[in-house]
């Protein structure tokens, strides 16, 4: 009887929903979506006039506080401004209002945004001296994480066929750390000493005794990981989230002309449930790119720890 009702109500329900609809009591999808970017087309506009006027008035201070934290700290940033204002001639005359339409990337995690960036560009800038200009922006909006990236990342400046930027668009790197994680999980598992040592940096398996001490890592592993896939009462397999283990990944990033020179990051493994009930942890620290020494180019050490405190060392970290 209460799955008889409860079907009841959800087809009386949608029967009304569809009803009020029709009736124009409900907004449209279509109606929803031009009211969504009509509030992006707004906030861009905002932020656009924000930006010019500090190039108009050579504006230093105004235009550092419109950047996220993570570029106002860049070491050179004052300079990588000053050399946009001595690019930028004149002061703005007009740009295009109604070409500000951006594209975006966001992602949600229990009906909540947790990361919302916009890329677009302002077009048709003309100054006071004669001379045209098209602005790049790149801005996060929201960042609930690490929100030193809110705000504008990069701004690049076109004209005359020349190109300036000014701070970095700081790419998310969660999926790197992801990828890692599970590799060095599945390979800790598996004792695949070839899978393990493939992510390792050639300074690492350039130790002497770095196959001893995967061997040890091996062993200190005891039993095997719980398996995330279960069968419910018919039979039929799903994947039971409370098994997973999860991860987080931190990064240090350095920066010369809005790209990247180096990156580091760490990645932390935890709740690695076993089969005999104990639990461990993985700490994972990984250079994914070095423009001065490419030996250094992946996972440096590997650290594992129990629920006892015990722990085994792959490799040496490699200091930043």
């Amino acid at each position: 009887m209460r799955i008889i009702r409860t079907l009841y109500i959800s087809v009386s329900l949608a029967l009304i929903m569809a009803v009020v609809q029709g009736c124009g009591l409900l907004p449209s999808r279509m109606e929803i979506l031009n009211a969504l970017a009509s509030e992006e087309q707004k906030e861009n506009l905002e932020t656009s006039k924000n930006l010019l006027n500090c190039f108009s008035n050579k504006n230093a201070e105004g235009l550092k506080e419109l950047l996220c934290k993570r570029t106002q700290d860049l070491v050179d940033i004052d300079m990588q401004i000053l050399a946009g204002f001595d690019f930028f001639s004149g002061r703005v005359v007009s740009f295009d209002e109604n070409q500000l339409s951006s594209t975006e990337s966001s992602s949600e995690e229990n009906g909540k945004i947790t990361r919302l960036e916009r890329a677009w560009s302002i077009h048709d800038i003309t100054t006071d001296t004669g001379d045209i200009y098209e602005i790049y922006v790149h801005k996060y909006y929201v960042w609930l994480d690490d929100n030193s990236r809110e705000g504008i990342s990069q701004v690049s400046i076109s004209g005359s066929g020349e190109k300036l930027t000014i701070g970095c668009k700081w790419p998310n790197y969660d999926d790197k750390g992801r990828d890692m994680a599970g590799i060095i999980v599945k390979s800790l598992n598996e004792n695949d000493i070839v899978g393990l040592k493939g992510l390792l940096c050639a300074q690492t398996l350039g130790i002497d005794d770095i196959d001893k001490q995967i061997q040890e890592a091996f062993d200190f592993m005891e039993d095997k990981v719980i398996d995330n896939r279960v069968k419910d009462i018919f039979g039929q397999e799903y994947i039971d989230g409370s098994r997973d283990w999860r991860w987080s990944v931190s990064d240090r990033v350095t920066i010369a002309n809005g790209e990247p020179t180096s990156i580091f990051i760490d990645v932390d493994i935890y709740r690695i449930k076993m089969d005999n009930g104990n639990e461990y942890e993985i700490k994972l620290y990984a250079c994914l790119l070095n423009m001065d020494n490419t030996v250094y180019e992946g996972i440096s050490q590997i650290i594992i720890t129990n629920n006892r405190g015990e722990e085994r060392i792959i490799g040496e970290r490699i200091t930043y």
